[in-house]
């Protein structure tokens, strides 16, 4: 299987709070993981927010930043190319590759079923 992670599932690996568990175990069951090259920006974006608020101490702001970091090699990192992602999006999948998507934005789950993805995620973010 291969599973997408947008930037709120993919900050779930490194942040432990609701869902963290969801996506750790839809992660352990993919082949591949992806995601998006604007979620590395997204995710370092989040955790500055958060010491900003007082939620993460500097340190453990830099600790989670390594660690995004030393995993980013691991994902397969989809370049955003708006011309090629509509020419994907006009083209068949194969009937033998298993894609799901995991998020918890409920429009964006809502839009990857209608494209017939299967959705990875908790209760009520359908």
């Amino acid at each position: 299987m291969i599973l997408y992670l947008d930037t709120s599932s993919l900050l779930k690996l490194y942040v432990e709070e609701a869902h963290s568990a969801d996506v750790a175990a839809g992660v352990d069951e993919a082949e591949i993981v992806a995601t998006s090259v604007v979620s590395y920006v997204e995710c370092l974006s989040a955790l500055a927010r958060r010491c900003r608020g007082g939620d993460l101490s500097r340190e453990r702001r830099d600790d989670l930043v390594a660690a995004l970091a030393g995993h980013w090699p691991r994902y397969l990192v989809l370049q955003i190319d708006e011309r090629r992602a509509g020419d994907l999006a006009l083209r068949d999948r194969p009937e033998n590759v298993q894609v799901s998507f995991s998020s918890l934005d409920r429009p964006l789950n809502r839009a990857a079923r209608a494209e017939g993805l299967n959705v990875l995620a908790p209760e009520g973010f359908v």
